[in-house]
């Protein structure tokens, strides 16, 4: 069992405004429970919804998962975002942790949700993992 305060704050969406993202009762909520992370949108009202830049800023991911068509785009976006006014706070793009999950293994449930959660394990915990 990981402690609380060993569970860093996750995000699950794309970069940028409007960003929707995960809430309670959804799969990528639970995925992210079990990998050892704390869903910064758990306390939601809904399980899939709009999340503003103030509420970002606000619950300062520690960890942005982004499940894009496009990765190679990943890179250019964290690099506009750390001159964007508001963004540059957030601490997962302030220091690098904003990571790709592809979709076909966690866009949808399925027997490869297991490959995912694994996935992010290793994101939110490297130091649990052999090298």
């Amino acid at each position: 069992t990981i402690p609380a305060d060993s569970r860093p704050r996750v995000l699950w969406g794309k970069l940028g405004l409007p960003m929707y993202t995960a809430g309670p009762g959804s799969f990528i909520d639970d995925l992210i429970r079990l990998a050892g992370g704390r869903n910064i949108a758990a306390d939601a009202q809904t399980a899939w919804f709009q999340v503003g830049l103030e509420t970002i800023v606000s619950r300062d991911p520690q960890i942005i998962l982004v499940s894009s068509v496009h990765p190679e785009t990943i890179a250019g976006e964290v690099e506009r975002l750390r001159a964007t006014t508001g963004w540059e706070d957030v601490d997962a793009i302030a220091n690098g942790r904003v990571h790709h999950v592809d979709l076909d293994i966690l866009g949808r449930p399925g027997p490869r949700l297991i490959d995912g959660l694994e996935i992010l394990a290793r994101l939110f915990h490297p130091d649990r993992f052999a090298p």
